[in-house]
This record gives C-alpha cells, structure tokens and sequence, in this order.
C-alpha cells in the first residue's frame, strides 16, 4: 500500500499513518472479520481505504448475500 494522504480530510488536524486494521462485514446475522490495510489518522481514527480494498469489502458482502440466497 502506497500513503497517498498526508493529514486527514475528516479532522484536518491528525496526520496519516498506513496500519492493519480490523473490519468486520455483516449481512444480516453474518458477520465476517477480516483485517486490512489502510490509512489512518493518528487523532481522530478516521480509515481511508484503497480502492481494491473497497471492492474486497463489496465482494464479501455479496458472497454473504448469496449464501442467504441458497
């Protein structure tokens, strides 16, 4: 992952550091845990994702949606 912001757009007072951070995905009573990288601002916790990361996030909630689905 490439840092691509310097300080947060959200607060405009923290600066922004890339870490490993947990996110969890649900669908109705599915919940999936799953931890990623992203850029995060060190005062107000705010995550900035990259685009392949949002795609991942759509692409689990899908699989949760169509295992409801059968």
């Amino acid at each position: 992952m490439r840092k691509l912001l310097s300080e947060c757009i959200h607060c405009g007072i923290g600066k922004i550091n890339i870490k490993k951070v947990e996110e969890i995905i649900s669908y109705n009573n599915d919940n999936v845990l799953i931890e990623v990288e992203a850029e995060v601002c060190d005062y107000c916790a705010e995550s900035y994702y990259e685009p392949e990361t949002i795609r991942y996030f759509e692409r689990i909630r899908k699989e949760l949606k169509s295992k409801e689905n059968k």
